[in-house]
């Protein structure tokens, strides 16, 4: 066969068929498959077949254009490193373009990358997506799916197939422990937020979480939900501990004696429910005792709203704690209806008067239980006042006296007196109110525990316990103040024992000693005006509970 042109040898990487006189290394040759071979300075860089262009060796590929077209049904490019520096990328294909790469494939653009198409599918371990926003626009049920089988099944799916799609959901990320928020969002003022399971399935929420589940409704915000048993067994006067208090249920066991159950601070109670101003939170508190009542105070920066509650022998009362601001709560007690006591009278005692009915005598029937004087005084009955409807006045003028029970209860028995009570003149006025031996004195002189004023020796209250041996006296920091309310509460305690002594619900002072064990005691209010001047007392409740034991053998 007879050629034409100019004829080579096919040559080799160290004999090249066509080379440079300068750079002899430098050239090509055709390898035994009829390839051509382009080397450079000794390295086949270029391979060129029949059927297309192969890289040869470890160097980069760079494509360097203002545009670069390819249109072609396959495109397929493998390598470690792919980089392209271009001004625009236009691919058109009617087949498939596949990326295989080995390594990492990086695209880096200092403006926006724009992928617009039908279907979008990413297939890789790891895919990430490192920019200032990412954007999907789609009107497709599978706008966005994420899972094991794509589009089948799911795991995460986005539906944007409405023909009008303005609504969405938004999530928040926040620094580490200040939470994440989910809300709806959309171009209306007001949007819902709904959350379903399928067919009949429940939604369970917090089901994993150890924490306490908080339900809001903006400003109105119901109670919290908690679910979890507190039993208090012991007997003495508790601080319940706001994480007791956030159990949802306290269950209170074994008293033998009247108790007065102080909550926790505002600061602790914020801690475990929540510090967000108007919150409201709950707690059911059971006094499971057959006899014995249960009172409540608050804790620094708690106040209670109706603090004359009593949860009685077999009952349960609400506890409601509204967060008002920093520091403070307000503490709401709603108490339930007292339950069947299979002897409720036989193991307690409670007498109390308002002073609505009776005689106002000395006869022994001043009010309706009966109470009589002692001594030089006179009693008259008083208009009822807003929250005070039962009012009468003790007068004493240059003399001494009391109003009494009349009849007498041993210091063993005598578990609670109260009473509410007033002095329209303080000035060389002294008084003692409680359980004591005579109801013929004012001077701290007679057995039994009461509460004492003189204003010759203290503006203040003083608490008393006395025995047939000597005296524990204690002065409080309550200044006793002329036509001011007092509420005056004085509590034994069996277990201890001792004696403590409430002013408006709050414990002013506790006596451990000198505390009467078998003195016979009358419930008075003792009063001696010192000079020649009618000196006056309103009282306007009084309340004795007794602890009797078993009255049989």
């Amino acid at each position: 066969m007879q050629q034409t042109g100019f004829a080579a040898s096919d040559g080799s990487p160290s004999a090249l068929a066509y080379s440079f006189k300068d750079a002899p290394n430098t050239g090509i040759y055709r390898d035994s498959s009829g390839a051509l071979i382009l080397q450079v300075a000794g390295v086949p860089t270029l391979r060129l077949t029949s059927t297309g262009i192969n890289q040869l060796g470890g160097g980069d590929f760079v494509i360097i254009a203002d545009d670069v077209t390819w249109t072609i049904d396959d495109f397929t490019i493998t390598g470690d490193d792919v980089t392209w520096t271009i001004g625009d990328l236009a691919v058109t294909a009617s087949g498939d373009v596949t990326f295989t790469p080995t390594g990492d494939f990086v695209v880096a653009a200092t403006d926006d990358i724009t992928l617009t198409a039908d279907d979008l599918t990413f297939t890789g371990d790891d895919l990430t997506w490192t920019c200032d926003n990412f954007v999907i626009t789609s009107n497709e049920a599978n706008s966005l799916a994420v899972g094991r089988l794509g589009t089948t099944t799911p795991a995460f799916q986005v539906d944007a197939s409405a023909a009008t799609t303005v609504t969405g959901v938004k999530v928040t990320a926040a620094a580490s422990g200040a939470g994440v928020d989910l809300a709806a969002i959309s171009g209306a003022a007001a949007e819902e937020l709904r959350v379903d399971a399928k067919g009949s399935s429940g939604v369970f929420v917090g089901s994993l979480s150890t924490g306490k589940v908080y339900l809001g409704l903006g400003s109105a915000s119901p109670p919290i939900l908690a679910s979890g048993l507190t039993s208090l067994a012991t007997d003495t006067d508790l601080t319940l501990t706001a994480a007791q208090l956030s159990t949802g249920l306290i269950v209170r066991t074994g008293l033998t004696g009247h108790r007065v159950d102080t909550v926790d601070t505002a600061t602790n109670l914020q801690g475990v429910f929540t510090a967000t101003t108007g919150r409201l939170a709950q707690c059911l508190y059971v006094n499971a005792d057959d006899t014995h009542q249960i009172t409540f105070v608050g804790g620094t920066g708690v106040t209670v709203s109706n603090p004359n509650a009593v949860l009685r022998p077999q009952s349960c009362a609400t506890l409601y704690f509204r967060n008002t601001g920093a520091a403070a709560i307000t503490m709401y007690i709603v108490t339930g209806s007292e339950q069947n006591s299979a002897l409720p009278r036989v193991t307690k005692t409670v007498i109390e008067d308002d002073f609505l009915d009776g005689a106002l005598t000395t006869t022994g029937n001043i009010g309706s239980i009966g109470m009589g004087i002692t001594g030089t005084v006179t009693v008259a009955n008083v208009a009822g006042l807003t929250d005070h409807p039962g009012i009468f006045a003790i007068t004493a003028n240059n003399n001494v006296g009391s109003v009494n029970s009349g009849r007498t209860i041993l210091s063993a028995n005598v578990e609670r007196f109260t009473a509410i009570v007033r002095q329209t003149d303080i000035t060389t006025m002294s008084m003692c109110i409680g359980v004591q031996s005579s109801g013929t004195v004012a001077d701290e002189t007679a057995q039994g525990y009461y509460f004492s004023f003189n204003p010759a020796t203290d503006s203040h209250w003083r608490t008393i316990t006395r025995d047939a041996t000597d005296i524990e006296s204690q002065n409080t920091t309550v200044t006793v103040t002329s036509t001011n309310w007092y509420l005056l509460d004085i509590v034994h305690d069996f277990t201890t024992p001792s004696i403590k002594f409430y002013v408006n619900n709050t414990l002013v002072t506790t006596h451990t000693t000198r505390i009467p064990t078998t003195q016979a005691l009358l419930y008075s209010f003792a009063l001696d005006s010192n000079e020649a001047v009618a000196k006056v007392m309103d009282v306007d409740y009084i309340r004795v509970e007794t602890r009797n034991g078993q009255r049989w053998t």
